[in-house]
């Protein structure tokens, strides 16, 4: 399929997918601006003299205005709340939470998600989400400690329990498609669109076989001789709730395509973000309705 006639599709079929979220529970948005200081220490600031097109701690606004816009435009309420609100009695409050590459988490907002979602709460993350603590550690790049698998960590939840956030861009082999395997669960309102233009980083899981029951979109590198079957889109049950995680960021492309820039994108963008509506809505819908 070629990616103009997946584009001319998603417009259509995003629409088609709207009308099943108007009268859902409660969502709320993670707006972390623990994130914040975890993308202030990888990203350098806008200024006019720059030549890429990063906002140092903003650089999380893209992926929270991802969400929002795309909510917003479907007509979908949501709230967004702040690192301090995740707590058990205001988590309790919605029957969702979005966490928008919500990369740095305190090992107490991990536990009470987790504790959440135990006991019916639905989770949907993208990306880095939960992979980065806030406590600090000289040992590592950015000076903040990895959060530890097991039980501990909030990606355990996807069934992730060993790897730390690798990705893809760091072995060269960017991520060019979502290929969607399975048309059920967080893809089903996908039918008929097995391939996704994407053309951005991405998150190396450990990997699951192609028939994987909680496996239903895998990433395409562009790279062709990197065959590797690694995971895009991942849905678990854990007690109660539901969990899918994406392991790229679709809200990315649609604050790329559709949100404000430093200096102008070097890479064509149009059409691009479009296409992760229906992505992003056929996830939230599956997990308003479970």
């Amino acid at each position: 399929m070629s990616r103009l006639r997946w584009y001319a599709g998603t417009a259509l079929l995003a629409a088609a997918l709207i009308p099943q979220a108007y009268a859902q529970p409660r969502i709320a948005i993670l707006d972390s601006n623990n994130s914040r200081e975890f993308f202030g220490r990888h990203y350098p600031p806008c200024t006019l003299q720059s030549t890429q097109d990063f906002y140092g701690r903003l650089e999380f606004d893209r992926y929270l205005f991802g969400w929002t816009y795309v909510l917003s435009q479907a007509g979908i309420s949501y709230q967004t709340i702040t690192d301090a609100q995740v707590t058990e009695a205001q988590l309790a409050s919605y029957g969702l939470l979005i966490l928008p590459n919500t990369a740095s988490l305190s090992d107490e907002q991990s536990r009470v998600i987790q504790r959440w979602v135990l006991q019916g709460g639905r989770l949907l993350a993208t990306y880095g989400s939960g992979y980065k603590n806030i406590v600090r550690d000289a040992r590592q790049i950015d000076q903040l400690k990895l959060q530890k698998g097991g039980t501990s960590g909030l990606h355990n939840l996807w069934h992730d329990p060993l790897s730390n956030l690798f990705s893809a861009e760091a072995i060269g082999a960017g991520v060019d498609f979502i290929r969607i395997t399975r048309f059920a669960g967080p893809t089903q309102g996908l039918q008929g669109q097995a391939l996704v233009g994407y053309g951005s980083g991405a998150n190396l899981l450990i990997q699951r076989p192609e028939d994987h029951q909680d496996t239903y979109a895998f990433l395409v590198f562009a790279n062709a001789a990197y065959t590797r079957l690694s995971p895009a889109i991942i849905s678990t049950k854990a007690a109660k709730g539901t969990v899918v995680y994406f392991a790229f960021s679709p809200e990315y492309l649609v604050a790329m395509e559709f949100g404000q820039h430093c200096v102008p994108p070097q890479a064509p963008w149009t059409g691009r973000g479009q296409a992760m509506f229906p992505v992003m809505l056929s996830a939230v819908n599956y997990l308003l309705g479970q």
